[in-house]
């Protein structure tokens, strides 16, 4: 049984690794004839992936949901954080699993750092800020709409006539989850860039950066509380700075 399982860890491990690198090809990927072929590959390997893992279910195997991230702290720090949303998202793949972690962080701390109260700027960046709040709900549906499609996958919830179309459904949508991620936590890292750097000049686009960040006993944020607005605009340059590296998405915009 040990040989057994031992087996079925390696193969997994060996699928995921297969499946990570298309997926950094499928990142980089700029033409459309390349990534749909790439998707073709990603669909057979996810059948191949699904299969193992119905077989852990079966035999009641244990395996890691992630792994440890030396090089992402943040991520290490929100595994110990939140551990029942790892748990309620066991099924779903590492850098999905890991989106769904940052995401929660943001909501919890910082999402409520875009607004008039805490936030004063010209009329300009105000425009900005205000639209992060939509744009993260947006990114939000689509990341649940993701899991609950890849759930319905992994429990055979599909005909299997469909198979092959559901598989690559899946995987585009878990793609542009992906690249979304990318482009908003780009978007908040160049924005509160721009705004620290102005901050440590003539600080004109920002009109409150030494002001203290104050919650009452209700809110959930919990560790901007007494920061001044330039430190949890650096906290948050700092988080976003890790999602991207996180995430190995190419800068085509450079």
């Amino acid at each position: 049984m040990q040989d057994y399982t031992g087996d079925l860890q390696s193969s997994y491990r060996k699928v995921s690794k297969k499946i990570s690198d298309l997926q950094g090809r499928l990142r980089a990927s700029r033409d459309a004839f390349s990534q749909k072929t790439i998707v073709n590959e990603l669909t057979k390997l996810e059948q191949e992936r699904i299969q193992i893992d119905n077989v852990f279910l079966e035999t009641g195997t244990q395996r890691a949901t992630m792994e440890d991230h030396e090089n992402f702290p943040i991520l290490v720090g929100l595994q110990k954080r939140f551990p029942e949303l790892l748990k309620q998202h066991a099924t779903q793949v590492r850098e999905i699993q890991a989106l769904l972690l940052y995401f929660r962080y943001f909501e919890d701390e910082f999402i409520g750092l875009f607004s008039e109260r805490k936030l004063k700027l010209d009329v300009e960046y105000s425009v900005e800020r205000d639209g992060f709040y939509h744009q993260f709900t947006q990114l939000s549906r689509r990341t649940g709409n993701y899991c609950d499609e890849a759930l319905r996958v992994q429990e055979g919830d599909y005909s299997r006539t469909y198979e092959q179309e559901m598989l690559k459904r899946v995987v585009e949508m878990r793609h542009a989850v992906v690249i979304e991620s990318n482009t908003f936590f780009r978007r908040v890292h160049r924005f509160t860039g721009e705004l620290i750097d102005d901050l440590d000049g003539e600080a004109i686009l920002c009109q409150n950066g030494d002001a203290e960040l104050i919650y009452s006993d209700i809110d959930r944020e919990t560790e901007l509380r007494g920061m001044t607005v330039r430190q949890g605009l650096q906290m948050l340059f700092d988080i976003c700075d890790e999602i991207i590296e996180y995430l190995d998405v190419p800068d085509f915009g450079r």
